[in-house]
C-alpha cells in the first residue's frame, strides 16, 4: 500500500464492488492496485506515484510479480476444460 494513502481503508469498504474478480482482489492485497474513489484521489494518488519513485517502483514489482506468477493460466484451464469435455461445439 501507498503510505498515507486511504487505500485500504477504501479497499475494505468497497471490496464488494470488485471483490468477484480473485486478480482484482489479490492486486489490492498485494499493493499493485490501488482502488480510487473518485477523481479527485485518482489526482492525488498518481501525482504521488510520480513523486515517489520508490513507491511506485513497489507497486509495479508487485503487479509484474502476480502477473508473471500467473503465466499460464489461461492455458491449463482451457487444458482442463478439453480434457474433461467441458466445452462443446
Amino acid at each position: 500500500m501507498i503510505e498515507g494513502h486511504k487505500t485500504e481503508k477504501y479497499a475494505k469498504a468497497h471490496r464488494e464492488e470488485y471483490e468477484k474478480y480473485i486478480e482484482a482482489v489479490d492486486l489490492v492485497e498485494l499493493g499493485g492496485a490501488l482502488p480510487i474513489e473518485n477523481a479527485l484521489e485518482l489526482e492525488k494518488t498518481l501525482n504521488h506515484l510520480l513523486e515517489d519513485a520508490a513507491a511506485c517502483r513497489e507497486a509495479g514489482e508487485a503487479s509484474g510479480k502476480y502477473v508473471y506468477g500467473h503465466t499460464g493460466a489461461t492455458e491449463t484451464i482451457a487444458r482442463f476444460l478439453q480434457e474433461n469435455r467441458l466445452l462443446t461445439s
